[in-house]
């Protein structure tokens, strides 16, 4: 074979892996979701807690929900109905609670990709996770993207890593399309240290690993423990972490909100939440700025 044609072949080659790194591992923030923005993520349904009927909602703003796969999340005809209606349901799978192992989880977690847009692995806690577990994370998403090009894979996760835990961190920047960091964060605490304390973190997380923030979503504290100042009212707080990630400089360019969770609330306070994530979501045109 000639010289020329050998060359020929070998720049098809370097293109089609170029071509499948691409598609494979995007680098942009939530690609498989770029037409969903803002995403407003709900760990479980927006509904009023103990409520069995899935096809009424107290929220219309969350378009991405976190349910487990079962029944007692929703019969495949309530998936079906919101999934008619735009919303993207991943299945919730939790890292070692049932399963130790790198194939078992593995398997477990493939299992729940099907017949849904993707899955949402709760909880990573980069902090407090043993290395051998994380090496286990890690090998189990890289294999989920290779396996799975065209699923969603969202992980929620803590706001500190390890040193030794920061290669898992890595894999879910290139592997994942959704990281979402856990600023839980008390009246008490906000009153005391700020929510600065979330540029902060942020911040490092960025300089730890470079790019993450193209994949990340903050998530916010909506349950019991965070309502914790009797001199504070609790409408009044969570709204002010939300003006702080719209209003703030440096926070605003997220492409939204992860929300843990709505179901701790009252319907009225469902219902006044919604209208807030209107008001800082979405602009004049009823879309989210960053679409213009």
């Amino acid at each position: 074979m000639r010289k020329e044609h050998l060359g020929r072949i070998a720049g098809y080659m370097s293109c089609i892996a170029a071509l499948i790194i691409t598609i494979l591992f995007p680098s942009d923030a939530c690609t498989r979701l770029s037409k969903e923005y803002p995403l407003i993520i709900s760990y479980y349904w927006p509904v009023e807690k103990g409520q069995n009927d899935f096809y009424k909602l107290n929220m219309e703003m969350p378009n991405v929900i976190d349910i487990l796969s079962n029944e007692s999340h929703g019969s495949r005809a309530v998936r079906k109905h919101w999934e008619k209606k735009g919303k993207i349901l991943l299945n919730r799978v939790y890292p070692f609670r049932y399963h130790k192992n790198e194939t078992e989880i593995y398997k477990y977690f493939a299992e729940n990709m099907h017949q849904v847009r993707g899955i949402s692995i709760d909880e990573i806690l980069g902090n407090k996770l043993q290395h051998k577990n994380a090496k286990i994370l890690m090998n189990v998403i890289k294999k989920l993207r290779i396996n799975f090009p065209d699923k969603i894979i969202a992980v929620w996760g803590s706001s500190v890593w390890k040193d030794k835990n920061i290669p898992l961190l890595e894999a879910i920047r290139d592997y994942a399309d959704i990281f979402i960091p856990e600023f839980y964060i008390s009246e008490k605490a906000a009153r005391s240290k700020g929510l600065v304390m979330v540029n902060e973190r942020v911040r490092q997380l960025d300089v730890r690993v470079p790019g993450i923030l193209k994949k990340t979503v903050i998530g916010i504290g909506l349950y019991p423990k965070m309502d914790n100042d009797r001199n504070v009212i609790f409408r009044e707080h969570v709204l002010s972490q939300i003006r702080h990630l719209r209003t703030d400089s440096f926070l605003n360019k997220f492409p939204g909100i992860a929300l843990y969770a709505p179901v701790y609330l009252s319907p009225e306070d469902q219902k006044w939440l919604d209208l807030v994530l209107m008001e800082y979501f979405l602009d004049s045109h009823g879309s989210h700025p960053a679409q213009h």
